[in-house]
């Protein structure tokens, strides 16, 4: 049986009194390949900060790789998601003025990460940048700097990726690129909860869910 990795338990958040999310149940396990659709402003990374417990609910539970997060301190939280949970965000912020090797050494170094050099070796070869390791990121595509964004993500060792319309600044031929390595990544054992408004690109996944005001549901694509 797959172990379970994101559990949100009738979870609401509400700012300044107005509900964003409404009583979200959700259950990721280990393996997983989710997405979230919606109408802008409907709360979807919202419910990805929380699932990396970088913010806190207003009511409700939530489980990360079998421990109940949202009562700990945030110093507890961040401890005990460093190197288990990543985001990738639709913009890559990476550092101009370092090149992709650097870059990815630089994040390697913050979080402590053993055999660094070996590991930003191996990482370059799984995305194929390895002719790009020295090329400060004004020289790169847009896909091959968001496959940057995604190397610092497997640098930390994590086993579960939230990503924010990793996409959203691609071509179609970029994000295809992006999706093919998000799936080499998910058989070997990488759980994704994604968010996006690509609807070319929910054929990828093995579940889909719908958030609309504040209420999540499963999709299902006309």
């Amino acid at each position: 049986m797959r172990n379970s990795i994101l559990v949100f338990r009738n979870v609401y958040k509400t700012y300044t009194g107005e509900p964003i999310l409404k009583g979200i149940n959700l259950s990721l396990r280990e393996g997983d390949f989710s997405a979230i659709v919606g109408p802008s402003g409907s709360g979807k990374s919202t419910l990805l900060h929380l699932a990396g417990g970088l913010e806190l609910p207003t009511k409700g539970e939530i489980y990360l790789f079998g421990r109940r997060i949202d009562p700990l301190p945030e110093d507890e939280r961040d401890e005990f998601r460093k190197g288990k949970v990543a985001y990738i965000f639709q913009f890559h912020y990476l550092l101009e003025d370092f090149t992709v090797e650097e870059n990815l050494e630089i994040f390697g170094k913050l979080l402590g990460v053993s055999n660094l050099d070996k590991k930003i070796n191996e990482i370059l070869e799984i995305l194929g940048l390895n002719h790009r390791r020295k090329y400060k990121p004004y020289y790169l595509s847009g896909g091959e700097r968001q496959r940057v964004s995604i190397g610092r993500a497997l640098l930390s060792g994590a086993k579960l990726i939230l990503a924010d319309e990793p996409t959203g600044n691609l071509d179609p031929l970029q994000a295809e690129e992006i999706f093919k390595l998000f799936a080499k990544l998910n058989s070997q054992g990488v759980t994704f909860l994604v968010v996006t408004h690509n609807k070319n690109l929910l054929k990828n996944f093995n579940r889909i869910y719908l958030l609309k005001g504040g209420v999540l549901s499963d999709y299902s694509p006309l």
